[in-house]
């Protein structure tokens, strides 16, 4: 459920130089880009607000 009152939402989405076929559970954006920094071949993003 989305927080009370105007709220922005972020998506990413990443290009890697590898075949992905994990399961990232509860890994935030900043660990996953540490962890694979040397795969990721390209980024975009996108974000915008609700409320």
């Amino acid at each position: 459920m989305p927080p009370n009152g105007e709220h922005k939402y972020t998506l990413a989405v990443y290009a890697l130089n590898v075949e992905f076929k994990k399961t990232l559970d509860q890994m935030t954006r900043k660990k996953f880009e540490r962890k694979y920094k040397d795969k990721i071949i390209g980024k975009a993003e996108i974000s915008g607000r609700w409320g």
